[in-house]
């Protein structure tokens, strides 16, 4: 049987060793996932969000001049969930699509300062 190997989402991180098993029966396994150093910090632009963050990602960054050099590090630096909640259309859903995009490349918006 051919072995798969999948990224474990935030979320399925505490699964049960029954699950686990389970799911390697099924020819599942999950590993944890590390990206490497340059697939870790790309620019934001090049990234594919959903539309809703897409949209919000542009009402925040509309007036920027860096916004087509800004990478995904300087992002995270100088924004929180805090501050992208003060934002128009901005959610606890956009949020989470923008974290579960990002996540794959090793970052996570920080809750707030």
């Amino acid at each position: 049987m051919d072995r798969k190997q999948y990224l474990i989402p935030k979320q399925l991180k505490s699964l049960s060793n029954r699950d686990a098993q389970i799911l390697r029966l099924l020819g599942i396994d999950f590993a944890e996932y590390t990206p490497s150093p340059e697939q870790q910090d790309i620019l934001l632009c090049e990234v594919d969000f959903p539309v809703r963050a897409a949209n919000v990602l542009k009402a925040v960054l509309w007036n920027r001049e860096d916004w087509k050099t800004m990478k995904i590090s300087e992002f995270i630096g100088e924004y929180s969930e805090r501050e992208l909640l003060r934002y128009r259309n901005c959610g606890t859903k956009t949020l989470r699509e923008i974290n579960n995009t990002l996540y794959p490349y090793g970052f996570t918006l920080t809750k707030g300062r």
